[in-house]
């Protein structure tokens, strides 16, 4: 049995016109901003045996901020000095993406792998609380996205499938992720000698990375063949912190799920599929 290295690079340049628009007080407001960055790419699997592979993979990415997080839009509660907006002066996330992993093919169609993984990231965007004069007017608790700074995610996936030769088979996957703490620079509120807010002030303070759950893992089975197929999984994930408000961090539960879908290929170039989420009917919780 000889040995293989396949090696597949690649390198995107990548820019971005970014328009956001508006109406105030004095009328329409336009904000422009734009970027441009290098994403390259590489990817390297090695043949050990014909059942076991070793890859390795490092990249660098880009994540744009969401449409509603530009907007220039303010929802304002002048009574309390609180309120959103969005932020048309963020920035892109970039990551600088590493993993190395090993996967053994026990029969045709079924594996064992185990994955570690580094992010290091950049601009990470968060929602938290600063103080901020809109229209003439000091707000002391204004929630909206701002960027941060950087932040490490280190991890392990582990993944299991087997199939059972005859159209039957189960999959398991689970990851862990470790994410080092970020420092962010935000808005504190300054009380007077009564109690009432006073004013603002900018303060160091440790947050979570935003939506990084510690622990999360997919159970599934699905049956196959040339016609049809059903996938049935359940999906959990850890707590994870959200954002910073007014009212201290919010997070949001552990959260778990049962999902299916259908597939059935009515042609060789036509396939009609069902998909049923949260079959369960799960809510989602945050808290404080």
């Amino acid at each position: 049995v000889g040995s293989e290295m396949c090696i597949r690079d690649s390198l995107r340049y990548v820019t971005t016109d970014v328009t956001s628009s508006g109406t105030d007080s004095s009328g329409k407001v336009v904000f422009k901003n734009d970027y441009s960055e290098w994403l390259p790419s590489i990817n390297a699997a090695y043949d050990m045996t014909d059942e076991i592979i070793i890859r390795a993979a490092a990249s660098r990415g880009l994540t744009r901020p969401g449409a509603f997080q530009l907007a220039p839009a303010v929802n304002l509660t002048v009574e309390t000095s609180s309120g959103t907006a969005g932020n048309p002066d963020l920035a892109p996330l970039i990551s600088s993406n590493y993993e190395v992993g090993g996967e053994w093919y026990f029969t045709e169609a079924s594996l064992v792998g185990i994955t570690a993984f580094k992010k290091d990231i950049s601009n990470f965007i968060y929602t938290t609380t600063v103080s901020k004069e809109i229209n003439g007017v000091q707000i002391d608790q204004l929630s909206t996205p701002v960027n941060g700074g950087n932040a490490a995610i280190d991890g392990v996936e582990f993944q299991l499938q087997h199939d059972f030769g005859n159209g039957f088979g189960v999959s398991f996957n689970y990851t862990y992720t470790d994410v080092a703490d970020v420092i962010v620079t935000e808005a504190a509120t300054v009380s007077d000698e009564d109690g009432n807010i006073s004013g603002a002030t900018l303060a160091d303070r440790t947050i979570k990375l935003p939506n990084a759950s510690k622990d999360s893992y997919n159970l599934g089975a699905f049956y196959e063949n040339e016609q049809f197929s059903a996938r049935v999984n359940y999906n959990y994930r850890s707590e994870y912190f959200l954002a910073q408000t007014e009212f201290g961090n919010r997070y949001r539960e552990a959260q778990s799920n049962v999902d299916a879908q259908l597939s059935w290929n009515v042609t060789e170039y036509m396939t009609v599929k069902l998909e049923a989420l949260n079959l369960t009917n799960e809510v989602w919780e945050n808290y404080y």
